[in-house]
């Protein structure tokens, strides 16, 4: 399965994880003792995956406690993670058809484990992400176990030929967040390499979005690859599955063998369930959700960014913060139960089509109350526009899932106008008739005439 060291290798390996034989152990008593001091942590935990913490942290042993920490804490802080780990559940199982995510078995010749992450069909229904990320952490336990003597880093191949934005819109900005939070800062992992391949204009936004939740060291370790000649520059061909062009065989058997071991491990994953840190008997303050997710994060002295921080220097977060209130103010329709425009309610309940189709939705017009499908589609382009290229900006002010809302409200109303192939629901209501009702959305009393788009009606301006 995995591949260990040689002996050769793993003195290089011991060099780059400043492993001392002679000091090692007495490092492992020391985080063993420092856990049976801490009441909210589990008070025994295996030497193998302590030493594994170690060797992630270089054997700082301040870095050790916290990574050890954190780990326990995120065990308790995401469920959707940690939880519920049964590789037979039928919707896990139909997901391990649809993804591979397996660690080759060899190494690389500075002694790196390399991670291939990809889908297999673009044209099937987005999987259920939060269960392909507790397969990542699965994966991960495991290699806690099994990597014995330790390697001197993760190197990940993210293969985009199936990415599409149906995909990538189930990529939550608080999904991710959490996810990349476990990898970086629970698990004793070193990042060393992130290769995309099969890239397309898609990926170059889907990177902008995850950038803004990655440290700084691992932005500057992505590389993207328009064929596998230069992948081969900094991953031995030999080591690759055949998909790749290496000579590791059908990466579907390296994968089943994952599946299987996955399977075996079953019973452990169930007892594990209970290994998390108890909130309530942390010394201090307990860490809350708000503390762990919120904004970006400060660990290990890395800086916050924030709303906070950037309100300092201006008032752009509040700026975007209002736009999208903007935005809302004007919806009509049925509104949500997160709605915060606190004065708005339900309106324009009957809007219809000629045939009685659901025209209720969208946005109205500034002022007025009539839906311009050609206005409202130019602004929501504008606003997917700005959300693919700065979702930093948005992910630092706090407002990318109120802003992915607020697409969302127009597309869902679009949808609905597109009644069938070739006939489209182009405006609800007319300026005129709304120019002479002067009261709120909510008691609109006028008529509502629809205009459509189809072969008798082309949409031809005159």
């Amino acid at each position: 399965m995995l591949i260990q060291p040689t002996e050769e290798m793993s003195k290089l390996i011991r060099v780059e994880l400043n492993e001392n034989l002679e000091t090692r152990e007495k490092d492992l008593e020391y985080i063993k003792e420092w856990l049976k001091k801490e009441p909210h942590l589990p008070d025994e935990y295996d030497d193998l995956r302590l030493m594994t913490f170690l060797r992630g942290c270089k054997f700082s042993l301040e870095k050790c406690k916290k990574k050890l920490d954190m780990y326990f804490t995120m065990r308790g802080a995401v469920p959707e993670f940690f939880t519920n780990r049964d590789v037979t559940r039928p919707e896990v199982r139909d997901l391990t058809k649809l993804i591979q995510i397996p660690p080759l078995p060899g190494l690389t010749k500075n002694g790196r484990r390399v991670v291939v992450m990809r889908g297999l069909n673009k044209d099937i229904p987005t999987p259920n992400v939060a269960e392909a990320m507790k397969l990542v952490m699965m994966i991960g336990d495991i290699r806690l176990k099994e990597e014995v003597v330790g390697v001197a880093g993760d190197v990940y191949i993210l293969d985009a030929s199936v990415a599409t934005p149906a995909h990538f819109t189930k990529f939550t900005p608080s999904l991710v967040k959490k996810f990349l939070i476990c990898v970086q800062e629970a698990y004793p992992v070193k990042l060393k390499e992130i290769h995309v391949v099969n890239v397309s204009p898609l990926v170059d936004s889907i990177v902008n979005f995850v950038k803004p939740f990655l440290k700084e060291k691992i932005r500057n370790r992505i590389f993207m690859h328009s064929d596998f000649n230069t992948l081969y520059d900094y991953i031995p061909r030999e080591m690759l599955p055949t998909e790749y062009g290496g000579d590791a065989g059908p990466i579907e058997e390296i994968n089943e063998t994952w599946v299987k071991k996955l399977e075996e491990y079953g019973p452990w994953f169930k007892e594990q369930e209970s290994v998390k840190s108890n909130e309530a008997l942390r010394t201090g303050k307990p860490k809350t959700q708000d503390d762990l997710f919120e904004g970006l994060w400060n660990i290990q002295g890395y800086a916050v960014l924030n709303v906070k921080s950037i309100e300092s220097e201006s008032d752009y977060a509040k700026v975007l913060k209002l736009s999208l209130l903007f935005y809302e103010a004007q919806r009509s329709g049925k509104l949500p139960q997160d709605n915060r425009i606190s004065w708005r309610g339900d309106s324009a309940l009957d809007d219809r089509g000629d045939n009685g189709e659901d025209l209720t939705g969208g946005y109205y017009d500034a002022g007025d109350f009539v839906k311009f499908g050609f206005t409202m589609a130019s602004t929501t382009t504008l606003l997917a526009w700005g959300a693919i290229s700065w979702p930093e900006a948005y992910v630092a002010a706090g407002q990318l899932d109120e802003l992915y809302k607020s697409i969302k409200w127009a597309t869902d109303y679009f949808i609905k106008c597109h009644v069938s192939e070739n006939v489209f629901y182009g405006q609800v209501g007319d300026f005129t008739l709304d120019h002479t009702f002067w009261g709120r959305p909510e008691e609109l009393n006028t008529t509502r005439p629809v205009f459509k788009i189809d072969p008798e009606h082309p949409g031809i301006y005159n």
